[in-house]
């Protein structure tokens, strides 16, 4: 929809899933599709073969190979955030198993009935913000000047 760029990203660590888009130009219709992403997902249209390579994504993440200063900082963020190893091990034995009704499952679970304690943050002009604020009429857009 002309944004320069558009993601989603999730954190196993943290427990944080984002979805962004970068200089977006359609702000409401990017949020209304966001929206539309977690149905889709509750709804399971992804096949069983799109379930196996996700998981393949999420090794090449969890597995990529880092410096000696990324591995160092990766230790100590897991130490300071109470990771042990054998919490890492059991996100890894976890992941192996996931299939397409555990996603169907989670994606209700975390991204439709959770989403009352998910946030939504735009940072825009203000006669963006106006516009999109019109547009989404779900009162999902609190305008606050920074």
């Amino acid at each position: 929809g002309g944004a320069y760029g558009g993601m989603a990203v999730s954190n196993p660590e943290t427990g944080l899933f984002s979805m962004l888009s970068y200089r977006d130009p359609q702000l409401s219709r990017t949020l209304n599709v966001f929206d539309q992403a977690a149905e889709w997902a509750v709804a399971g249209r992804f096949s069983d073969e799109e379930v196996k390579e996700a998981i393949l994504g999420v090794f090449s993440d969890l597995d990529k190979p880092l410096s000696p200063a990324g591995r160092g900082f990766r230790e100590f963020a897991n130490t300071y955030q109470g990771l042990t190893l054998e919490m890492r091990q059991q996100l890894r034995r976890r992941a192996l198993t996931v299939d397409r009704e555990t996603l169907m499952r989670l994606a209700k679970t975390y991204l439709v009935e959770g989403r009352p304690q998910s946030a939504v943050a735009v940072l825009s002009n203000e006669e963006r913000l106006r516009q999109a604020e019109s547009e989404l009429k779900d009162g999902k857009l609190e305008l606050r000047r920074i």
